[in-house]
C-alpha cells in the first residue's frame, strides 16, 4: 500500500518526466531570483541557540486542511516576533494547498531565511 509520501513523489515524477523545458532554460530563470539568506548558515550558526525552522503550510496530505485560509505574510511575522530561526514555505498545491504566491508574500514580511 502506497504511503502518502509514495503518491507526492509519484505524482512530482511524473510532473518531471511531462516537464518539456530544458536545464538552461530552469537555469537561466535562477538568475533572476532574489539572493538566498543563508537557510543552512542560519541553523549552524555557533551560538547554542536552539533553531526552529517554521512552517507555512495550509493543508496536510494526512490531516486534510490546516489553515486553509491563512495569510503567509501575517503568518510569518508571527513566527520571526516568536523568535523562529528559519521559514519553510510549502508551494505544492495539490497536496500542501501552497503555491509561489505564498512563498513570496512571506518571505517578503520578514528577513528569515
Amino acid at each position: 500500500m502506497a504511503t502518502y509520501l509514495d503518491r507526492i513523489l509519484e505524482f512530482h515524477r511524473q510532473r518531471a518526466a511531462a516537464d518539456t523545458r530544458s536545464l538552461d532554460d530552469l537555469l537561466e530563470r535562477t538568475t533572476h531570483l532574489p539572493p538566498t539568506r543563508g537557510f543552512r548558515a542560519t541553523l549552524a550558526g555557533g551560538d547554542d541557540r536552539l533553531k526552529v525552522i517554521s512552517e507555512v503550510k495550509r493543508r496536510s496530505p494526512s490531516k486534510g486542511d490546516l489553515f486553509a485560509d491563512l495569510d503567509p505574510a501575517t503568518l510569518a511575522r508571527q513566527y520571526e516576533r516568536g523568535g523562529a530561526s528559519a521559514m519553510s514555505v510549502l508551494t505544492d498545491g495539490p497536496h500542501f494547498g501552497g503555491s509561489a504566491q505564498d512563498l513570496e508574500a512571506a518571505r517578503a514580511a520578514v528577513s528569515l531565511p
